[in-house]
């Protein structure tokens, strides 16, 4: 039998995979059906298993988009289970027990919260003939016949702990790394929501930029080409995740500290506003900036009124942000 056998956990569910040859789709099945339903769990394994995942964790905590969204979502879902990071604490790893697995899947893994799909050929060629979706719906039943049938359902479970989107803030300040990366999300939608494709489009338009791509300043995204043109960041990308109830909307970027309130006002004055507006939303960001002790320096300053001079910003406008800037003049 030759195939690829795998397993993957998000943050919503946990997924065991087999990638095979069309005749060797009841092999498949039958060894998944063994994983979930006869594991013998050899403390052996489990030891072995143990200091795997301790290594990946230590890899996962060198990436730092992957330790931002964990805080994004910490923040964004606190108190929630969507808020929870996919790798537990490290304390909980070590102390693991064949006990707690078989405690976890005994409550967990149970049918009414289990999907088997089959994606590709749906037949193989049997003796009497060609296996259709049907066969293979008979055959599951026929293999998982050990799992528990607890009736709560998924659904159920969310509607008890639904993952309410909460305004907030986490900021984590490392003098060492010269560039600042950020995440900032907005609350998004659900995968079977009607806005979630709308999301989706959004995310397109609003795309994604890096400094080393072959795009450069010529892509199709006007926040990516006011980004390139004006050297704001080094890479940003726009990301939208749907959970089953809920969802994060947001921007993504890689910076230099002090162009990092550039790309914040890019993102609450976008180009569908007047420019009028887009200028007060300037200056109440300033103020926002101001309270936090976030310093604005000339070159900053004189980048944001550029972008707004691009779009025809009047004298008295620019006055007005000389003088939140505090600067006498915006000469590069």
């Amino acid at each position: 039998m030759r195939g690829h056998l795998n397993a993957y956990t998000s943050r919503e569910q946990t997924n065991y995979y087999a990638k095979v040859m069309d005749n060797d789709v009841p092999k498949a099945l039958d060894i998944l059906a063994d994983i979930l339903q006869n594991s013998k769990f050899d403390e052996n394994r489990i030891t072995q298993e143990r200091d795997v995942i301790l290594r990946e964790m230590e890899e996962v905590e060198g990436q730092t988009d992957e330790v931002i969204f964990d805080h994004l979502h910490a923040t964004a879902f606190q108190y929630t289970p969507l808020g929870r990071t996919i790798l537990v604490p490290a304390q909980n790893i070590k102390t693991i027990t064949k006990y707690n697995l078989q405690k976890y899947i005994l409550a967990h893994y149970t049918a009414p919260r289990m999907v088997v799909l089959s994606i590709g050929l749906l037949f193989w060629v049997i003796h009497t003939g060609y296996m259709k979706h049907e066969d293979i719906v008979e055959k599951v039943k026929k293999l998982f016949t050990k799992l528990s049938t607890d009736p709560i359902t998924a659904s159920e479970l969310v509607a008890k702990e639904p993952a309410n989107f909460t305004g907030s803030e986490v900021r984590i300040i490392d003098d060492d790394i010269p560039l600042a990366q950020f995440a900032v999300a907005f609350n998004g939608a659900s995968w079977t929501d009607p806005d979630s494709i709308a999301l989706m489009v959004m995310q397109s338009m609003l795309g994604s930029w890096n400094k080393n791509a072959g795009g450069g300043k010529h892509m199709g995204s006007e926040l990516a080409q006011r980004v390139g043109i004006n050297e704001i960041a080094e890479n940003m990308i726009a990301f939208n995740t749907n959970y089953k109830d809920t969802g994060l909307f947001g921007v993504y970027a890689i910076a230099k500290v002090r162009l990092c309130p550039i790309i914040m006002i890019l993102l609450v004055s976008g180009p569908s506003f007047p420019l009028h507006i887009r200028t007060q939303k300037v200056l109440q960001f300033l103020h926002v900036m101001d309270d936090r002790a976030i310093p604005v320096d000339a070159c900053t300053a004189t980048i944001m009124v550029d972008m707004l001079s691009d779009d025809g910003l009047d004298n008295s406008s620019k006055e007005m942000l000389r003088a939140s800037f505090g600067i006498t003049s915006f000469s590069k």
